[in-house]
């Protein structure tokens, strides 16, 4: 069954929509998390709670659309665990990129790669280093990552995005409507 919870500790009016993924609602049940955001700055708020509950070494995949918001969802999860969000930039050129100078976030984009350009990257070390790790166009992965979070964004239009969120520890800050 179905719960609508709206994030008490937000200034906005985000609102979340928990629903297991198995049968019954408990707390160690997979949950898909969905939030519906009307601005890049409650996308980045998303993001920023949810940074805030993952332990070091946690990997984020991120999916979407050309446009959708994962890059400036990236922004909102640097800035939750106190990096400065305007450090963050597309890092398709670049491959991968490093936030907060000891490797706090890595930020991947793997846009322009295919499989094979993606197995020698070396991302299974990443985690390993501590940091926390966002992957962009996760579905160009050629595996699977145990233990990941799954972030899926969709654009609904007018600036509206829908955020399903699987994998994330706990529950989210919320109270219920």
């Amino acid at each position: 069954m179905s719960r609508v919870l709206r994030n008490a500790a937000k200034r906005s009016s985000v609102s979340c929509l928990l629903s297991p993924l198995g049968s019954g609602f408990s707390r160690v049940s997979p949950l898909t998390e969905r939030y519906l955001t009307h601005s890049e700055q409650e996308t980045a708020g998303v993001a920023a709670t949810l940074a805030r509950r993952v332990p070091s070494g946690t990997v984020v995949l991120l999916y979407g659309e050309l446009g959708a918001g994962k890059t400036a969802f990236v922004r909102g999860f640097v800035e939750g665990i106190g990096i400065a969000p305007d450090e963050v930039s597309s890092p398709t050129f670049t491959i991968i990129q490093q936030y907060g100078g000891d490797g706090r976030v890595y930020h991947v984009d793997l846009y322009r790669l295919g499989p094979d350009e993606v197995e020698d990257l070396g991302l299974e070390e990443l985690p390993e280093r501590g940091g926390l790790v966002c992957i962009e166009w996760a579905d160009r992965l050629p595996w699977s990552i145990a233990g990941a979070v799954s972030v899926r964004i969709t654009d609904r239009g007018n600036d509206t995005r829908e955020l399903a969120i699987e994998g994330a520890p706990g529950l989210p800050a919320t109270s219920p409507v």
